[in-house]
């Protein structure tokens, strides 16, 4: 490689003083004309090892920084995220023991594998699933992102198949319930995909709940109306942040302020968010990220004000996890996840056979939906 692309390339020699003699011969063989820099380090490893690993990760942010980016969160391209969200379809929900799979996401998610835990919360699996089993059900309240649309497709339509499985819903008398943070960006993908005379039987949360209409109501003027004071100063605050400037990056509406910031990791996001809050002793306010962005809404705001508008239903999202923005929709009676769940052992399961997750997962939960009742598979 220096051979041929010497003109280009610099090489820089991390040496210890057990290799110092070593890397000045190696150094001094290099052409003169191919740059070289030298960091000398006073001990051996294992000190010397950790500084100089520590110190090339500062260096490679460096550069990236010159060229425009952050080497820790490079972004990934729509395609990079297509093919993450891939998942292995099970052939038979017989391959593999849901029951053990449901146990070992709860136990992941409070970080347990003890087997008294595991006991109990086997115990607490068959109690949850005799209570869904024996509702009947009227309505069901759905997440948006990551439920029923993939997040790398939540710019486009609503897949055929997903429409189809709402729409069986309306006709069967079940109403169906929206609670996302997005605002109007949803309404027509949904008018798409269901027949105008059902859309007055969907309740939609736009902005996380807090503002409620039908999909038949027009979505014009929800930014409309008094910025919370809180929500005021949180975005004050927060447009001075270096990392959270640029376009489009801070969404404010009266009720919620979205960032999205591309690159970020949607936790880190979160907390660099609720730090702000805290330092400026800002708890009325809470903060809750999806798979792509995060949400800054008064407490008083909540996914669980749709369920207020439904009777007897299920809730259906894919960020149990607290502080993910289905947490407390689903850590009501009857909450279903399609990825992450919370640790609670009364609430917020995720029942999907391995490989099953997002729009996957909501479509293999309605499908056995039967009779007003869900009726799974034999575990």
């Amino acid at each position: 490689w220096l051979a041929r692309h010497g003109a280009t390339t610099g090489v820089l020699a991390l040496v210890t003083p057990r290799f110092e003699q070593l890397a000045t011969d190696t150094l001094h063989e290099l052409p003169a004309d191919i740059l070289t820099a030298r960091w000398d380090w006073p001990q051996d490893a294992p000190q010397a090892a950790l500084e100089g690993m520590i110190a090339s990760i500062q260096l490679a942010g460096a550069a990236a920084t010159l060229k425009g980016y952050d080497a820790g969160r490079p972004g990934v391209p729509p395609f990079g995220e297509r093919i993450y969200t891939l998942k292995t379809k099970v052939a038979s929900p017989a391959d593999l023991d849901r029951r053990a799979t449901a146990v070992d996401r709860k136990l992941r998610s409070c970080s347990s594998r003890s087997p008294v835990d595991c006991e109990d919360m086997a115990a607490a699996l068959a109690s949850f699933e005799s209570k869904l089993a024996a509702t009947q059900v009227s309505g069901v309240v759905f997440d948006y992102d990551g439920t029923l649309v993939a997040t790398p497709e939540r710019f486009g339509a609503i897949r055929p198949e997903v429409g189809e499985a709402l729409s069986d819903l309306l006709v069967r008398g079940i109403r169906i319930g929206i609670a996302t943070g997005r605002g109007k960006s949803c309404h027509e993908p949904l008018r798409a995909v269901i027949d105008q005379r059902y859309w007055s039987k969907i309740i939609i949360g736009y902005y996380n709940g807090g503002i409620l209409r039908t999909l038949a109501d027009s979505c014009e003027g929800l930014a409309d109306g008094a910025y919370d004071v809180d929500l005021i100063r949180a975005y004050t605050a927060l447009k001075e942040l270096r990392e959270l400037q640029g376009p489009k990056v801070l969404d404010p509406r009266p009720t919620q302020l979205t960032i999205t910031r591309s690159g970020f990791r949607e936790h880190g996001l979160w907390l660099a968010v609720r730090q702000v809050l805290d330092r400026l002793d800002l708890h009325s306010l809470k903060v809750t990220h999806s798979s792509h962005s995060v949400d800054v809404v008064p407490r008083a705001v909540s996914k669980r004000a749709v369920v207020a508008r439904l009777d007897s239903i299920l809730k259906v999202g894919d960020r149990g996890a607290w502080p993910g923005n289905d947490h407390e929709l689903l850590s009501m009676a009857n909450g279903l996840s399609v990825d992450e769940v919370s640790s609670d052992a009364h609430s917020c399961w995720n029942l999907l056979p391995q490989g099953v997750t997002g729009h996957h997962g909501a479509l293999w939960y309605l499908r056995h939906l039967r009779d007003g009742h869900l009726q799974f598979p034999a575990w």
